[in-house]
């Protein structure tokens, strides 16, 4: 077996990793200050300058989700509706793959291509 060869570093290859890796902070930063967010006090959460790390975090926000509002409720109709689209999902996936595979039809070969070209 020969050993792999490192390939030299180039120009591109630099530049593209920056240019990734910035794109991955950008991506990833909106998902970061909603989570320091939701432990800051009111206050601490439109603070100019902004606080990047809560000083003194806290639950209250998590508490009046539960108490002021029907979050159990909310969260009780997301997974209601999506075991039922996903039920219904399977129920006409299965009737429509078994025609496609068993049944001959004018137009089948097109209607085959659309599905594979909307899963894709």
């Amino acid at each position: 077996m020969q050993p792999t060869q490192k390939k030299p570093l180039t120009a591109f290859t630099v530049i593209s990793t920056i240019i990734l890796l910035l794109l991955t902070v950008l991506f990833i930063f909106p998902f970061y200050w909603i989570l320091t967010g939701a432990f800051k006090s009111q206050p601490d959460t439109i603070m100019i300058p902004p606080q990047w790390f809560p000083k003194m975090p806290t639950m209250e926000n998590f508490q009046q989700l539960m108490v002021q509002n029907p979050a159990m409720q909310w969260m009780w109709n997301s997974v209601f509706i999506s075991l039922v689209t996903m039920f219904l999902v399977c129920a006409t996936s299965s009737l429509a793959g078994y025609v496609l595979a068993k049944k001959r039809f004018y137009g089948q070969r097109i209607l085959f291509a659309v599905f594979i070209a909307a899963m894709a």
